[in-house]
Protein backbone atom coordinates (compact mmCIF):
# COMPACT_ATOMS: atom_id res chain seq x y z
CA UNK A 1 0.00 0.00 0.00
CA UNK A 2 1.20 3.63 -0.87
CA UNK A 3 1.13 6.15 1.86
CA UNK A 4 -1.08 8.97 1.34
CA UNK A 5 0.34 11.38 -0.22
CA UNK A 6 1.96 12.89 2.82
CA UNK A 7 5.33 14.15 0.60
CA UNK A 8 2.94 16.26 -1.36
CA UNK A 9 0.59 17.49 1.59
CA UNK A 10 1.16 20.94 2.56
CA UNK A 11 -1.04 21.16 6.23
CA UNK A 12 -0.98 22.97 9.37
CA UNK A 13 0.08 20.36 11.74
CA UNK A 14 -0.06 22.03 15.02
CA UNK A 15 -2.79 21.32 17.19
CA UNK A 16 -5.08 24.07 17.39
CA UNK A 17 -5.24 25.27 21.42
CA UNK A 18 -8.76 26.97 20.30
CA UNK A 19 -10.55 23.46 20.07
CA UNK A 20 -8.57 22.23 23.01
CA UNK A 21 -6.17 20.29 20.61
CA UNK A 22 -9.15 18.00 19.31
CA UNK A 23 -8.70 16.34 16.23
CA UNK A 24 -10.38 17.60 12.85
CA UNK A 25 -11.28 16.13 10.06
CA UNK A 26 -9.00 18.93 8.16
CA UNK A 27 -6.06 17.14 10.04
CA UNK A 28 -6.08 13.81 7.60
CA UNK A 29 -5.18 12.77 4.24
CA UNK A 30 -7.08 10.75 2.33
CA UNK A 31 -6.24 7.96 0.21
CA UNK A 32 -7.84 4.87 -1.57
CA UNK A 33 -7.22 2.22 1.19
CA UNK A 34 -6.21 4.63 4.34
CA UNK A 35 -6.49 8.08 5.68
CA UNK A 36 -3.75 9.76 7.80
CA UNK A 37 -3.72 11.96 10.61
CA UNK A 38 -0.94 14.09 9.66
CA UNK A 39 0.08 15.66 12.90
CA UNK A 40 0.52 12.05 14.67
CA UNK A 41 1.01 10.33 11.35
CA UNK A 42 -1.53 7.85 12.56
CA UNK A 43 -2.81 5.48 9.58
CA UNK A 44 -6.47 4.35 9.74
CA UNK A 45 -7.20 1.53 6.87
CA UNK A 46 -9.66 -0.34 5.12
CA UNK A 47 -9.07 -3.38 3.43
CA UNK A 48 -10.12 -3.66 -1.14
CA UNK A 49 -13.98 -3.40 -1.42
CA UNK A 50 -14.82 -2.59 2.57
CA UNK A 51 -15.46 1.00 4.24
CA UNK A 52 -14.98 -0.04 7.94
CA UNK A 53 -11.90 0.37 9.54
CA UNK A 54 -9.96 -3.08 9.58
CA UNK A 55 -6.18 -1.96 10.69
CA UNK A 56 -4.58 1.49 12.47
CA UNK A 57 -0.97 2.16 13.11
CA UNK A 58 -0.70 4.62 15.88
CA UNK A 59 2.34 6.45 14.19
CA UNK A 60 4.48 8.65 16.26
CA UNK A 61 1.32 9.40 18.66
CA UNK A 62 2.82 10.43 21.85
CA UNK A 63 2.26 11.41 25.34
CA UNK A 64 0.89 14.72 23.81
CA UNK A 65 -1.94 12.96 21.77
CA UNK A 66 -2.33 9.66 24.07
CA UNK A 67 -5.16 10.84 26.41
CA UNK A 68 -7.86 7.95 25.05
CA UNK A 69 -10.72 10.46 24.21
CA UNK A 70 -8.03 12.07 21.85
CA UNK A 71 -7.32 8.42 20.18
CA UNK A 72 -11.18 7.31 20.30
CA UNK A 73 -11.77 10.82 18.48
CA UNK A 74 -9.21 9.57 15.70
CA UNK A 75 -10.74 6.65 15.12
CA UNK A 76 -14.06 8.28 15.09
CA UNK A 77 -13.51 10.47 12.53
CA UNK A 78 -11.24 8.16 10.45
CA UNK A 79 -14.01 5.96 10.18
CA UNK A 80 -16.17 8.64 8.95
CA UNK A 81 -14.20 9.33 6.27
CA UNK A 82 -13.04 5.38 4.79
CA UNK A 83 -17.15 5.45 4.96
CA UNK A 84 -17.30 8.66 2.77
CA UNK A 85 -14.93 7.84 0.13
CA UNK A 86 -15.16 6.16 -3.06
CA UNK A 87 -15.07 2.48 -2.84
CA UNK A 88 -12.09 0.84 -4.71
Amino acid sequence: MNDVGVDDACVDTRVDSARNGKPSREQFAIGPYQVQHLPTGAKFGAYPGENDLCYINWGRLSERYAAQDYCEELKKIASELLRERTKY
